[in-house]
């Protein structure tokens, strides 16, 4: 289906242009935690640790993280790159938007459990 919009963000769906702050929530703060981000985390910054423990040797991760389980490891990787998918490659988000806004208990809001 071809985007009837002289812009589509998400396949053939048009997505206004994004206002204000945004509070990116549960998958995004959990993966930026992990990699050690504070909640006001540029996407460049997400993307280099994504990057760096992506191209991790996998025995090393093991080892690094052994109270973690192999499913949250590998999720970690695959959140990584699919949150600047979606926030810069798909919503427009710049990767060092000072708009964006990781919410989670530390910083006094709630995670959301939401699925995209």
């Amino acid at each position: 289906e071809s985007c009837s919009y002289q812009h589509c963000d998400i396949g053939s769906n048009f997505i206004p242009k994004l206002q204000g702050k945004f509070l990116a929530t549960e998958n995004f703060f959990h993966t930026s935690k992990f990699f050690g981000l504070g909640p006001h985390a540029y996407l460049s910054k997400l993307m280099t640790a994504g990057q760096e423990y992506c191209g991790e040797d996998w025995s090393k991760l093991k080892k690094k993280y052994i109270s973690h389980d192999k499913e949250d490891l590998l999720r970690h990787c695959f959140s990584s790159a699919y949150i600047v998918a979606l926030l810069h490659d798909s919503l427009g988000i710049g990767m060092d938007d000072e708009s964006l806004w990781l919410g989670g208990r530390e910083m006094g809001t709630f995670v959301l459990l939401m699925t995209l």
